[in-house]
């Protein structure tokens, strides 16, 4: 047998080759870690809002370019107004960001705390009516005798509403439509004992511009379709801005019975939505 001969031009070549294919997996593996793909380029670390100004978070194009805030209102004497007293998720956490590569960041912002003077525009005397609806005054709670009586009939393509029940404080949501005109009302059990859902009141409506195409009215004329302006010049002293996002602002109001919202859109300054509801006692 003839000997193989290993000479110094094949040991080279067998280490160049070898050289190169470490620094191939070098370059592979650095391209990996710094993909889209790996796990670690889509974790961002939240930043820290808390003891901020609100207004200086929502105006900075860097925070507005990296996050999608939720803005929250809180009534509170503890903090000045407009300073971020909470948010989720905590600074400091890695998270990962979302499909469209921002994240979503909640922040509880302080608001003071006012005393509501409440009797020119509501009271909670259940004798005084809240709101219209189609042209024809109604109070909370009523029956549904008084809207049927105006011609208004619960949706009801399953045949369910003569049977359902409700237990004691329980609620349950119907549509009561009128001709084409539709709406949204709270059905809730005032009583200790269990009733039929038509045997129960009436202690909630609401409307969505494009959903719902009825009109109701609160006092000093304001219904969907109101601007920002109408709302504030009528209740501008009793409402709390309660809730931000980036297409709509929610504001509310309560007495000791009666609750009012009302979102606006962003965009167009309209009231998009309005909703009223009862959550006092009933004899």
């Amino acid at each position: 047998m003839g000997k193989r001969i290993i000479t110094w031009k094949r040991v080279i070549i067998c280490l160049t080759a070898i050289i190169l294919i470490g620094l191939g997996l070098l370059v592979a593996w650095s391209l990996l870690l710094s993909s889209p793909c790996s796990p670690e380029s889509d974790r961002v670390e939240i930043d820290n809002f808390v003891g901020r100004q609100i207004e200086m978070i929502l105006d900075d194009d860097y925070y507005l370019n990296l996050y999608d805030f939720t803005v929250e209102y809180e009534e509170t004497d503890a903090h000045p107004a407009g300073i971020i007293i909470r948010q989720n998720p905590a600074a400091g956490r890695t998270v990962p960001a979302s499909q469209d590569g921002v994240i979503r960041v909640h922040l509880q912002v302080a608001t003071p705390e006012a005393e509501l003077e409440t009797g020119s525009v509501f009271s909670d005397d259940l004798d005084d009516p809240i709101f219209s609806l189609d042209g024809v005054a109604y109070t909370l709670p009523i029956l549904l005798s008084e809207l049927e009586a105006n011609g208004w009939r619960p949706y009801d393509p399953d045949n369910s509403f003569a049977t359902d029940t409700l237990e004691p404080k329980d609620f349950d949501i119907w549509t009561l439509t009128n001709g084409d005109q539709n709406v949204s009302v709270t059905f809730t059990n005032l009583s200790e004992e269990m009733l039929s859902v038509s045997e129960s009141y009436i202690t909630g409506f609401a409307v969505l511009l494009g959903t719902h195409n009825v009109q109701i009215i609160f006092p000093d004329n304001v219904m969907l379709g109101s601007t920002y302006e109408d709302v504030m010049a009528a209740y501008g002293d009793i409402l709390r801005h309660v809730w931000e996002s980036e297409n709509s602002r929610r504001f509310s109001f309560h007495t000791d019975t009666l609750s009012l919202t009302i979102t606006i859109d962003v965009e167009t300054n309209l009231v998009i939505f309005m909703g009223v509801d009862y959550w006092g006692e009933h004899d």
